[in-house]
């Protein structure tokens, strides 16, 4: 039950509830003391409001009841576009924390293409980038990148779990972070324009490492982070992507 209605309804009950005990019990004591106890008109009065009492809260109870849904309903129906993007990044990051359910997730079809790309591209970058310790490991992911995409109209953003990220010392984690970011702008490249928005967001089991935007243009000779207009460990800067309504604007 709930405590409003507790603190309500409940203490009405009871001393309605009491009232007419008492109320009986004193009729009933005031007869059998044969004229020898008074007080039968106040026994009469209490019971009168007791059962007076009891009647209109039960009345009452529906009434208040319905106006208590309704404010939960319009409770729920507020907006709050806040709680719904949280809500999205939130589902989004849940998505990739095992690859049980695969290494590719995303809002739609095509983003699910992006991201079994951008997984492949990755895993292939990371052999060739990095020197292999031995298989015998412990990962959530089955060593392997599990990638959310979220791709929207004008803008892009992959969250990727990176198996064993912990083991990467700050250098390594540098590298291959430039290695993220460009192939995420491969990744875009038939499906955003230039200067659309693109945010990556690296992640071990719990943190993220690495978190960059910018936005999407040709990438040219060795500058893998060509188009990054911030890098941080801040993942609720991505939270803009899976906001309902998307803009355009980098504060510079």
């Amino acid at each position: 039950m709930s405590p409003v209605v507790l603190c309500t309804c409940l203490p009405a009950l009871v001393t309605s509830f009491l009232a007419i005990v008492f109320g009986h019990l004193g009729l009933v004591n005031v007869k059998r003391s044969g004229g020898a106890l008074t007080g039968r008109g106040n026994a009469i009065t209490g019971l009168a409001m007791g059962y007076g009492f009891l009647v209109a809260t039960l009345l009452a109870m529906p009434a208040f009841f319905a106006q208590l849904e309704a404010f939960r309903n319009a409770q729920s129906d507020a907006p709050n576009s806040s709680t719904d993007f949280h809500s999205a990044m939130d589902n989004a990051e849940l998505l990739i924390q095992t690859d049980n359910n695969g290494v590719a997730h995303g809002n739609n079809v095509r983003a699910n293409e992006l991201a079994q790309s951008f997984s492949t591209m990755m895993a292939t970058s990371r052999e060739i980038a990095f020197e292999r310790e031995g298989e015998n490991r412990l990962s959530l992911t089955g060593d392997r990148f599990v990638v959310y995409c979220q791709l929207n109209e004008d803008s892009c953003c992959f969250l990727v779990h990176v198996p064993e990220y912990r083991r990467y010392d700050d250098d390594a984690k540098e590298l291959l972070s430039n290695i993220a970011w460009a192939t995420a702008q491969n990744v875009v490249d038939e499906d955003l324009r230039r200067g659309d928005e693109i945010g990556v967001g690296l992640k071990g089991a719990f943190l993220y490492g690495s978190v960059l935007e910018g936005v999407v243009q040709p990438v040219e000779g060795d500058n893998l982070r060509a188009g990054v207009l911030r890098s941080s460990t801040d993942a609720s800067r991505l939270q803009k992507f899976f906001e309902p309504f998307q803009t355009n604007e980098f504060p510079r």
